[in-house]
């Protein structure tokens, strides 16, 4: 007789195998192959037609959709059908206690049931005299090692006592319940191998991912809860998921309920989580020839980022070449990077911070002049906050010294010159000028350069030369440029993709190659903060730096990609600015960087002053003078001659030009100006908004936000359409002898009136009658959002959030986007941001 067999990814093997020995001349697929593999799924077709008894799996992956209707016409068969959703068991055609039987057998997944499963249904339909098993019953969940594969553990306790762990910092490792029993566990042992050659413990937890209550299944939470926290305290140093399941997910909870309880379990925890990728899309060998993982990073990258996962470093996939179904097998050597990282990560949580040590890197701008950018960063003032981080660390009671001000620590840096080589600034300058913290002798780059892949050496000397290269060396030997506060290093980062003190192009290597790789001298500064000054992390100030683009795979590194060979096993720390997600992600996934999201460059309305107040008043003048030729006149020589003394450029030489076509020219720039936000200033790290900056920025996000928004309804209780006046803003008003746009700013300006008063705890009748108002509809509820949005500016704490993370602990997630384009859940500042929700 003929079996079909459609089963789950992780059974395959072991359903392959005992196929060869079953009495029926039996086909098995893999669901993920049928999914992809357009061949195959007409394979099945045939087979499912020529088969006496059909065994499925059904999911929801989408080839269902094609073979639901497809089986349902083979009334003939003796269908077995099962899976989650009991909807899907009505393809069955035979018996319901079989079908319940087998589904037994599939769900506890190991060896013994499955073979059994077989002779199950070999006595059901071939011989009657087969003997089998009844379906054995196995754990949804416990603790397992692979030193005793087969044992489960109910509990921590009695696993630590078989394990003996000495003491050691103990990690625990979420694993697939499927994936183990099933014997398909190579990673997880290699992993657990490498975490315990680096002297970790290890604590692996078999999970399920999902809570059921029929079964007895509990979620990741749970399991977190049952078997790792002990007096509300973890026993463990660190988290590592290799499920994609989200930690919370339960089916009686929505998403937002279970993400602010998953927030909360891993806040009161306090360890980091990682979530190393391995692959279920590609095969090892087509990863290793790709620019990195495409179809696996919404599954294995940005969920996981939800939850503040971190550090996607590529550990496996389910097969090692095109032609495997289902393989699982580790990158060569990633685990032991994996396990190193963490290791690393967990030291910050027991080393005393008067020994830590930290390098601070600013951001390099050469092509615009490093002199005057020392470390420009995208709405942050760089030099302030690295002030405020190293007076942070102090108070955190390192060992550092803190520059008396961001003007000391700039003119510091100009008179040691204390950053790379360019345009009036040679090496032998920064030398002389003590800018030069560490001069590596060229033998010791030499030695670190000879451990690095072949291919990557080759690269490096095709355009750099043989190390060390000409770039900041003196004498053979590399020059490392910083400044030296104790226990702390500031630093600009190496130049990308040139050298030399000149900048004509000829030493520009990335103007011709843009996937050049980063100098001799650009790797041997990051050997120098590992191996020399022996930092314990590394902290970034403001986006954003080159290493993060350096050449290499997307995402999904490999030894061979350059940011991976950069940052090595160093833990990385990140001051980025909230409003830009798309690169902040790429911070994440290329240096294993966590995110410190700052809040963005404080903002308010344009407003007009000078010589731009006196051309709206005279433009205001003469559109109510119209009928009064003489007056209309005189304002028209007036207007023109403040429009020169704006700076505009459209104003006739002779004064004498079409004056309609420039009044509306002066109402449309003014309305501009006045109806516009501008940046009023740069973020310093860890600082808190003045009142005023408050102010702003809850109107702008009251402006954005709400439907109707704050302005729409103040609007309408002074007989005003808000939309209108925006759309129409040059537009000017007989009635009220002002354009649009100016009663557009005096909305703003009453709503503004509206969130001072709120902020000092005025209620709402004390409101109302301070503006002279009549009744705005919904006042109490824009109360109760600006008081909640002040409430989460004030829950921001930048630089306790680094202070915690350089602690080893865990950094929340959280959105991001521009606050003020609406996205005021961007707020609290100091998590660690996602790109996508």
């Amino acid at each position: 007789m003929k079996l079909t067999i459609v089963i789950w990814d992780t059974l395959y093997p072991t359903i392959s195998s005992l196929a060869r020995t079953s009495e029926f001349d039996t086909k098995v697929y893999s669901e993920r192959e049928l999914d992809t593999d357009r061949e195959r799924l007409e394979l099945l077709k045939e087979d499912l037609k020529a088969s006496d008894v059909i065994v499925a799996h059904r999911t929801t992956h989408q080839f269902w959709d094609e073979i639901v209707p497809f089986i349902s016409n083979l009334n003939d068969k003796r269908i077995i059908c099962f899976g989650q959703d009991p909807s899907y068991w009505g393809l069955s055609t035979v018996d319901p206690a079989i079908v319940s039987k087998a589904y037994a057998y599939e769900q506890s997944g190991d060896h013994d049931n499955l073979e059994n499963m077989f002779r199950f249904i070999e006595n059901m339909f071939i011989d009657d005299t087969i003997t089998y098993s009844e379906p054995k019953t196995i754990p949804w969940q416990g603790i397992v090692h692979p030193d005793d594969p087969k044992r489960i553990f109910t509990s921590s306790e009695e696993y630590l006592e078989w394990y003996g762990y000495n003491d050691r910092r103990l990690v625990a490792l979420i694993v697939s319940r499927s994936s183990w029993i099933s014997n398909q566990h190579p990673v997880e042992d290699e992993l657990i191998r490498e975490l315990e050659s680096v002297g970790l413990g290890v604590l692996p937890i078999m999970t399920n991912s999902l809570h059921n209550e029929e079964t007895g299944s509990i979620n990741i939470a749970e399991c977190i809860e049952l078997h790792l926290i002990r007096e509300g305290r973890p026993i463990v140093s660190a988290l590592v998921k290799l499920v994609t399941f989200l930690i919370g997910k339960r089916p009686d909870l929505d998403h937002e309920t279970s993400s602010r309880l998953t927030d909360e379990l891993l806040a009161s925890m306090n360890i980091p989580v990682f979530q190393p990728i391995i692959s279920l899309e590609s095969s090892l060998e087509e990863w290793e020839t790709s620019d990195g993982i495409t179809a696996d990073i919404p599954w294995s990258v940005t969920m996981p980022e939800f939850e503040g996962a971190i550090e996607p470093l590529m550990l496996a996939a389910t097969r090692s070449d095109s032609n495997d179904l289902y393989n699982r097998c580790s990158v060569p050597g990633r685990c032991r990077r994996i396990a190193e990282r963490i290791r690393r990560r967990i030291d910050l949580a027991v080393k005393d911070n008067s020994e830590k040590r930290v390098v601070l890197i600013l951001n390099n701008s050469p092509c615009a002049s490093v002199e005057a950018n020392i470390g420009s960063a995208a709405g942050l003032d760089s030099a302030a906050s690295v002030v405020n981080i190293l007076q942070g660390l102090h108070d955190a009671g390192y060992d550092v010294e803190v520059p008396e001000s961001s003007e000391a620590l700039t003119r510091l840096f100009m008179e040691r010159k204390a950053y790379s080589e360019f345009r009036w600034t040679s090496k032998e300058m920064i030398r002389d000028s003590g800018g030069c913290i560490y001069m590596m002798p060229g033998e010791r780059y030499e030695e670190y350069f000879s451990t690095l892949p072949e291919g990557v050496q080759k690269r490096m000397v095709r355009s750099w030369g043989e190390p060390p290269g000409e770039a900041m060396c003196i004498d053979g030997d590399l020059m490392i440029t910083g400044l030296r506060f104790g226990n702390a290093i500031v630093m600009v980062q190496p130049k990308r993709g040139c050298m030399g003190a000149k900048c004509d192009g000829t030493a520009c290597m990335i103007l011709h190659d843009p996937e050049c790789p980063p100098s001799h001298q650009y790797l041997a500064t990051y050997q120098f903060i590992r191996d020399v000054f022996r930092a314990d992390a590394i902290i970034h100030v403001g986006t954003h730096g080159t290493t993060e683009f350096l050449p290499g795979k997307a995402i999904g590194l490999s030894e061979n990609c350059y940011p991976d060979i950069t940052v090595r096993d160093m833990p990385v720390f990140y001051t980025y600015n909230t409003d830009n997600p798309p690169e902040g992600s790429v911070a994440k996934r290329r240096i294993y960087s966590t995110l410190i999201g700052h809040m963005q460059a404080p903002t308010a309305m344009g407003g007009l002053y000078g010589a731009y107040q006196r051309l709206d008043d005279i433009v205001n003048e003469y559109e109510t003078s119209r009928f009064d030729p003489a007056r209309a006149h005189a304002l028209q020589h007036e207007i023109l001659e403040v429009m020169e003394e704006c700076g505009l450029d459209d104003v006739p030489a002779d004064h004498d030009g079409d004056m309609d076509s420039i009044i509306a020219r002066c109402h449309d720039m003014l309305s501009l100006m006045r109806n516009s936000r501008t940046e009023t200033g740069l973020h310093t790290f860890g600082s808190e908004l003045t009142f005023q900056q408050t102010v702003d920025l809850i109107s702008s996000i009251m402006s954005r936000s709400g439907e109707p928004s704050l302005p729409q309804s103040v609007a309408s209780a002074m007989g005003l359409d808000y939309p209108d006046l925006l759309s129409n803003r040059n537009v000017f008003d007989k009635d009220k002898g002002v354009t649009k746009g100016a009663l557009a700013e005096t909305v703003i300006k009453r709503c503004n009136i509206i969130i001072k008063l709120t902020l000092r705890g005025m209620d709402e009748e004390g409101i109302l009658s301070s503006i002279g108002s009549n009744p705005i509809d919904g006042l109490d509820s824009y109360m109760d959002r600006i008081r909640d949005i002040a409430t989460r500016m004030g829950d921001s704490d930048e630089i306790g959030s680094l202070i915690n993370a350089l602690n080893g602990g865990y950094t929340s997630a959280g959105p991001s986007g521009y606050i003020s384009r609406g996205r005021d859940d961007v707020l609290p500042t100091g998590r660690n941001f996602y790109s996508l929700d």
